[in-house]
């Protein structure tokens, strides 16, 4: 112990706050009663009361004039007397206004002096009068040994404390870090650690034997390092283990024999240091330096990340020592061909383009072939060829896609060798992820063979719909052989579209295969279509014959013409009950709502109606269908025999509303919607370590539509999950604002899981299905070489030094002095009665011990 500033005595009473309050009160009580008590005798009441004010509140004056009567010894006792009393009083007063306002700290100090006050008052009472008679000279001994077992018992109370600087030697800690993660078992170190490269024909070492190797020949520098500070050393994979702690007491800590072997499934350099750290800082200890050997291939971090961690131990004062393992280029035999990432979206709509980007890594092959082949679900989408013209080659793929089929499909993309492959050939060879190809809208395909204006406003009424897009083609001139066609001649071209619309247009503006496609969309692919009149439309425009009219629900007749006077359109008793003749929502009467629109300049005239076909409408006058459905095969059908809905819109009656909605309501008719039911997950694919961790969450979405494609509130559902094994629990999903959502426990197993719903709309069940899968990837598998810049930049940010492992032994030692113990100055409070209690017991005890025997031998006791 060495004082700086010398040595002061301070009190730091107890705080018995309430305790000492009630002995201070009841102490002056008792006082104030006993004055009282001398000051009503003899007195009336009146004087009495005035008199005892007067003692209270008479203040200093009418004490020092009783000080001075009483020094003079003035002969008038009765006047010295009250004036006496007068100064009791006014003690008493300044010893409440002590007891209630002085309180440092919190603490009553003002109360214990009053109570010591009150005890030394009550020990001169005490030996006024006394039992047989006492000299002066006595009494003033007992006075004295009374008085000195008061002050013992003040200073007790009070807690004289002793107060001193003292310099002490605070030693740091030094955190090693021992990198274990499997990527330290790959062979590219020399095997005399000192050397920078393997010697030529001889086999590599693996980095962890070399560490191994390292920190055996650096024993001895470890333990000097350990007389200035503690080193404590750890292991790191994606969490950090203690291993070892040398201190000045155990100095010769076998640690290189304690390292485990290199198996860890993942790095996570910045996690595992930044636990460390923490830890350290909690415990109150001074981190000297932080110590990371390591091939840099950091993997799994999740907390944070190298460059966050190094700006936050930068700001600390703590500099990262990086010790570099493993080599930055390829050594030896390593051969590796590694799909290192795959990058395209985890959702796409059906028949848009899907970007599918890769980045591959080629070690060791110069001079080889590589073939990288694009998958999407059993289906090869893309192929590019490669000759990798360096021993280290990284490729950027790009590949494209327009996916047909709704659903969720494999993505992979691939890379192998042409030609025989070499035997310890190593990496990753394909990527994969789950792709949801999605449908929510309607497309509809509407073809004209010249500009009208029933065109223009049919493509405005449905381009105003939700979710319904309108690509509208305008076939000027019939097929001409020295030209290709204006539309595809393949399935593919027309699959995008829900639905057909053929307006004023003859069949001589499309080829055989075309025609063979409408019929197949609509039998087979369930597609809708639709012939509007016209004077090409039907049999004027030659469609009679064709497969075409196989479809339609009526029969083609060559002589069939137009209907040349005023139609007015009436629905049927079907047509009442028909949703897509419901073109006034807020009308409960549907022939009322219709009777509202203006008459029709003239229609075309429909052939006979097929069996099966159903009318929905017909002319007021003659009976003749205006309005005819059919379903075919897998799709729909459906002919309108007037094309002047856009007098609808410039009626002078509010009629508009009702072209809109009829025409929408002839697409959905086409496209068939039975409602939209959908279940979905935020991303389609997982980690299964981030999932443990709570880095990642499974969010589930869902979601409920009517045909019209308005989202249904708080919809009855039943939701389950599959796991791999197939095993299926059920899914609970909380209505939300507008839609549906929950969350799911993170499973124990990787892969594949599957997502179903259903539910009831229109009494119709619907049901739908999404997948997303959990990966468990070999994080260790992707860097195959070391990544020194990433050492390198952690001990720049923090001025710390990267150093290879050749040389390790010298920063071990240059850390002696730099991890040097820290003199500190610290302020220390001895409290002296609670360190040295026995010395005022046995004089208190001694004191009243002294004065009984005295007064036993007075025949006082």
């Amino acid at each position: 112990m060495e004082p700086l500033l010398g040595v002061t005595v301070q009190f730091f009473p107890p705080k018995w706050t309430v305790v000492m309050t009630v002995a201070a009160v009841l102490a002056l009580g008792w006082e104030l009663g006993a004055l009282l008590r001398s000051l009503w005798r003899g007195r009336s009441p009146g004087a009495a009361i005035l008199l005892s004010l007067g003692a209270l509140a008479a203040g200093p004056l009418v004490a020092a004039a009783a000080a001075v009567f009483a020094a003079a010894g003035d002969g008038h006792g009765r006047s010295r007397r009250v004036l006496l009393e007068c100064l009791r009083g006014t003690l008493l007063a300044l010893l409440a206004i002590v007891a209630v306002q002085w309180r440092p700290n919190g603490a009553p100090a003002g109360a214990i002096v009053a109570v010591i006050a009150a005890a030394v008052v009550w020990a001169v009472r005490a030996y006024r009068k006394t039992t047989a008679p006492v000299p002066s000279r006595l009494k003033r001994t007992f006075l004295i040994l009374r008085m000195a077992a008061l002050v013992l018992l003040a200073m007790a109370l009070l807690r004289p404390t002793l107060a001193y600087e003292k310099q002490e030697e605070v030693r740091s800690v030094v955190l090693v870090g021992v990198d274990t993660s499997s990527s330290m078992s790959r062979r590219d170190m020399p095997t005399d650690y000192t050397q920078t490269l393997p010697a030529a024909g001889a086999e590599p070492a693996q980095r962890i034997d070399a560490v191994r190797q390292a920190l055996a020949a650096s024993r001895g520098a470890l333990a000097r390092l350990a007389e200035q500070a503690d080193v404590e050393v750890f292991t790191f994979t994606s969490t950090a283990l203690p291993l070892a702690t040398i201190d000045r007491d155990h100095r010769r800590v076998a640690v290189a024999e304690a390292i485990p072997t290199a198996a860890g499934p993942a790095t996570a350099i910045a996690d595992s240091a930044a636990a460390l750290f923490e830890q350290a800082a909690r415990a109150g200890r001074n981190v000297a330096a932080l110590i990371l050997l390591s091939d840099g291939c950091s993997n799994a971090d999740t907390a944070t990340d190298p460059e966050r961690l190094a700006a936050g131990l930068a700001a600390a004062g703590v500099p990262i020592y990086t010790v570099g393992v493993g080599s930055e280029t390829v050594v030896g035999s390593l051969k590796t061909l590694n799909v290192r990432e795959m990058t395209a979206p985890d959702e796409v709509q059906a028949f848009n383009r899907l970007p599918i980007s890769a980045r591959i890594d080629a070690l060791g092959l110069k001079g080889r072939e590589v073939e990288v082949t694009c998958t999407f679900g059993d289906k090869e989408v893309g192929k590019q060829t490669f000759t990798l013209d360096s021993g280290r080659r990284t490729l950027s793929v790009e590949f494209a896609h327009v996916p047909l089929a709704v659903g969720t499909h494999r993505l992979t993309v691939g890379a192998k060798l042409i030609g025989t492959p070499p035997r310890d050939l190593g990496g990753r060879p394909a990527a994969a992820k789950l792709v949801r190809v999605h449908d929510t809208g309607l497309r509809i395909l509407y073809i004209e063979g010249k500009f009208r204006f029933e065109s223009k406003y049919i493509t405005r009424a449905l381009a105003s719909g939700q979710k319904l897009s309108v690509d509208r083609r305008v076939l000027l001139q019939p097929l001409q052989e020295d030209r290709p066609p204006p539309l595809g001649e393949k399935l593919e071209d027309w699959l995008s579209y829900h639905a057909i619309l053929l307006g004023d247009v003859a069949a001589s503006h499309f080829t055989p295969k075309q025609l063979e496609i409408i019929k197949e969309l609509v039998s087979r692919r369930g597609k809708g279509l639709c012939m509007i009149g016209g004077r090409n439309s039907f049999g004027p425009g030659g469609w009679g014959g064709t497969p075409v009219a196989d479809v339609l629900p009526v029969k083609m007749d060559k002589s069939s013409g137009q209907i040349d006077r005023d139609v007015k359109i009436v629905p049927t008793a079907e047509g009442k009950a028909d949703p897509l003749m419901q073109i006034d929502p807020l009308a409960g009467d549907v022939s009322a709502a219709w009777a509202k629109l203006p008459e029709m300049p003239g229609a075309s005239r429909l052939g006979e109606l097929k069996l099966g076909a159903v009318a929905l409408a017909t002319d007021r006058g003659t009976g003749e269908p205006m309005i005819v459905v059919q379903q075919y095969g897998s799709g729909r059908s459906l002919v309108i025999a007037f094309d002047t809905t856009w007098q609808w819109v410039l009626s002078p009656e509010p009629t508009e509303e009702s072209q809109k909605r009829f025409w929408r309501q002839v697409a959905l008719y086409l496209a068939a919607p039975k409602g939209n039911l959908w279940i979905s997950t935020d991303r389609s694919s997982y980690e299964l370590r981030k999932l443990a961790a709570g880095v990642q969450t499974i969010e589930v979405t869902a979601g409920v539509e009517d045909p019209s494609g308005r989202t249904i509130p708080n919809p009855t559902v039943e939701a389950t999950i599959s796991a791999p094994d197939g095993k299926a629990t059920a899914v609970r999903l909380s209505a939300g604002a507008d839609k549906l959502r929950g969350q799911l426990r993170p499973p124990a197993q990787a892969g594949v899981y599957t997502l179903r719903i259903k539910t009831n709309v229109a009494g119709q069940e619907l049901t739908a299905e999404h997948r997303f899968e959990i990966g468990d990837t070999d994080l260790e598998s992707l860097d195959v070489l070391a990544n020194m810049g990433l050492l390198r930049q952690m001990s720049v940010t923090t001025n710390g030094r990267f150093v290879p492992l050749s040389s390790i032994e010298k920063m071990f030692q240059d850390l002696q002095v730099e991890a040097r113990p820290e003199i500190r100055r610290r302020l220390v409070y001895e409290d002296l009665a609670a360190t040295h209690p026995w010395p005022l017991v046995i004089a208190y005890i001694a004191l009243l011990c002294l004065e009984w025997a005295v007064r036993k031998r007075k025949g006082l006791v």
